[in-house]
């Protein structure tokens, strides 16, 4: 590398002074580190360094120090960049996995549905406000845990005599939607999800759960609250 180019990569005259030499690298270099430009920082520092070699400031075994510090540095990236891959591999594998399992062992029979009392948005807004405690189930058929809720509770609506009225999502309209979402404070704080379910009352919801339920903790909320009895 020939000494002009040397100052034409540091972006300085042929008649700057150490401390401008050292001001444009360090300046240079800031640059090309946030940009990740590796080809670009190999060069200023083998510039860098053969101007201040002819200066006498350093010895000629910075230039094996700069590639062995920069091969460290890429192996770092690299090692890096492998266990992120290898995490996202892991991670997708698992919930991949989970996905199937619902999907294999939750496969609804055509009557699941037939065993729901299957409402509108205005029969929703009846029961929230209604003087009996009423049980109202959220759900989706596109939706696998919504459909391994829907096996829970057939299991359970096989040995027990209980009202649950079914409330389609899929089905609402969006001013359904928006008349659902803002029916309660949950829906409005974190959102609308399958499967859902409530336990409502003079327009007060006395139980809610979002997210999959198992059939014990279901069938200990409906004791609770004497939909069972036994």
């Amino acid at each position: 590398m020939n000494k002009k180019k040397c100052y034409d990569i540091l972006k300085v005259n042929q008649n700057a002074s150490i401390d401008e030499i050292r001001t444009s690298y360090d300046l240079l270099y800031v640059k090309y580190k946030e940009k990740n430009l590796n080809n670009k920082l190999i060069e200023l520092t083998y510039a860098y360094n053969y101007l201040m070699l002819n200066y006498g400031k350093v010895s000629n075994s910075s230039y094996e120090n700069i590639d062995n510090n920069l091969i460290v540095q890429n192996k770092i990236k690299s090692f890096i960049i492998l266990f992120l891959v290898l995490v996202i591999i892991f991670v997708g594998s698992y919930v991949g996995s989970e996905l199937s399992f619902y999907k294999k062992n939750c496969d609804v029979s055509e009557d699941t549905h037939d065993l729901f009392l299957s409402i509108s948005i205005d029969e929703y807004e009846d029961l929230l406000n209604g003087e009996n405690l009423s049980i109202i189930y959220i759900g989706r058929d596109d939706c696998e845990y919504s459909n391994a809720e829907d096996i829970v509770f057939e299991e359970i609506l096989l040995d027990y005599d209980i009202d649950v009225n079914y409330l389609d999502l899929n089905s609402l309209s969006d001013n359904d939607f928006e008349f659902l979402y803002s029916s309660y404070s949950a829906f409005v704080n974190d959102g609308i999800a399958t499967p859902t379910i409530m336990f409502v009352q003079n327009g007060q919801v006395k139980v809610f759960k979002k997210g999959y339920t198992s059939k014990d903790d279901l069938l200990l909320l409906l004791k609770e609250n004497n939909f069972v009895t036994e």
